[in-house]
């Protein structure tokens, strides 16, 4: 095909197209994603890569083009765009939900790092409440709780608190 049947016959944003139509009026190399469609109807994505030819006087003589079909590439990464929309929007649920329950509420991981937590949570523990951000562990939240006296125990007795505290937790 003729670099003008690639252009015509192309379904991509019309911008895009003239872009690579200036490209190929000023003898430059260019590269773009072009959206077409067979002579069956049938949508598939190209990458095209076009250069200018020059005879030996370098008058622009044509151009050669590679194209790779990029159909399923792009497919893929339409789809990883929606499970990733989805997945924002099923955290913001979760979220909004954890923040409307009544009573304090923390989610660790299996790794025993915070997951999310609410704001009634936070409040219970003021001293450490800043501490409680996406990522922080456990036991750094026990131990910050017995070195800033927010744990109902004595400093000299805030390490055998931290395991009991510990092991309490990790209790099914």
């Amino acid at each position: 095909r003729t670099p003008g049947e690639i252009l015509h016959a192309s379904e991509t944003d019309p911008a895009e197209v003239a872009r690579v139509a200036a490209a190929m009026t000023a003898g430059q190399a260019v590269r773009a994603e072009l959206l077409s469609r067979t002579r069956h109807g049938e949508e598939f994505w190209t990458d095209i890569d076009i250069h200018p030819l020059h005879d030996d006087q370098g008058r622009l003589t044509g151009f050669v083009s590679v194209e790779t079909d990029i159909t399923e590439r792009k497919a893929q990464a339409a789809a990883l765009e929606r499970l990733a929309r989805e997945a924002t929007e099923a955290r913001s649920r979760l979220e909004l939900a954890v923040e409307a329950l009544p009573d304090g509420f923390a989610y660790f991981d299996a790794e025993d790092r915070l997951v999310l937590c609410n704001a009634r949570y936070r409040a219970q523990y003021p001293k450490t409440g800043a501490l409680m951000r996406p990522g922080a562990r456990f036991e750094e939240l026990v131990r910050a709780a017995a070195r800033l006296g927010e744990a109902p125990v004595s400093p000299d007795r805030a390490e055998s608190w931290v395991a009991a505290r510990l092991a309490r937790h990790r209790e099914a």
